[in-house]
């Protein structure tokens, strides 16, 4: 008798195991994570950016520079909602102090996050994230509609010198042809916020020609 007890007691631990193993974890939505916002938080990009003069054998300029976005307080919007006051400045170089630029703002609500720049306002990223979720970015301005739209969620990627374990892109506006190659994309990473933007406006005036600018800016150091 003993030993059929302890069989059946054996049975019944492993069938708990094993019922536990399958137990659906209910799904949770981490994308707010890719917009943190706190009081103190600072972001330090590389700029390199260059400039065609549309001229015939005229060689592009090119120009490299730090910029550094630092939150400094919150207030509440026109809209109502907790916003967080940015403050941007750049730096020439090494030997150069830090001159301010410009301010704007950022908030985040549960279904998306708000940039006013330039007494403008765009929704940058719309939540939850989706694949090939598409929006109107200018859905809080008085412009025509812009569609934004993710290029890619959650991805492993090296970004500059980091490696991040989930990024998301963005295309915000895109518009590529034989007459011209326009685009502004995007890239965030969780935990991290804005750690890649890439802006293209190139007029084709006939190969090699070309007239118009194009930048890269890249995170190089987070700080909170």
């Amino acid at each position: 008798m003993h030993k059929y007890c302890y069989i059946f007691i054996l049975l019944l631990i492993i069938g708990t195991v094993a019922c536990e193993k399958n137990v659906v974890e209910p799904h949770i939505n981490h994308s707010s994570k890719y917009a943190p916002l706190e009081i103190g938080m600072k972001w330090t990009y590389q700029m390199d950016s260059i400039s065609y003069s549309g001229f015939v054998g005229d060689k592009p300029d090119t120009l490299k520079y730090l910029i550094r976005n630092e939150i400094k307080e919150s207030f509440v919007n026109n809209l109502g909602k907790e916003a967080f006051l940015i403050e941007k400045m750049y730096k020439l170089g090494p030997s150069f102090d830090w001159t301010f630029s410009r301010q704007y703002s950022e908030s985040k609500a549960d279904i998306e996050l708000l940039r006013t720049e330039f007494d403008n306002t765009k929704v940058v990223l719309s939540f939850p994230l989706l694949t090939d979720k598409e929006w109107n970015g200018n859905q809080y301005s008085t412009g025509g509609e812009i569609d934004f739209y993710y290029e890619s969620i959650h991805q492993n990627e090296m970004v500059g010198s980091f490696q991040y374990d989930s990024t998301t892109t963005v295309m915000q506006e895109e518009s590529i042809n034989a007459i011209q190659s326009f685009f502004l994309r995007e890239k965030y990473a969780a935990g991290f916020g804005l750690v890649s933007q890439e802006y293209e406006h190139l007029q084709n005036l006939g190969m090699p020609t070309q007239k118009g600018s194009k930048y890269k800016l890249t995170l190089i150091s987070f700080e909170k």
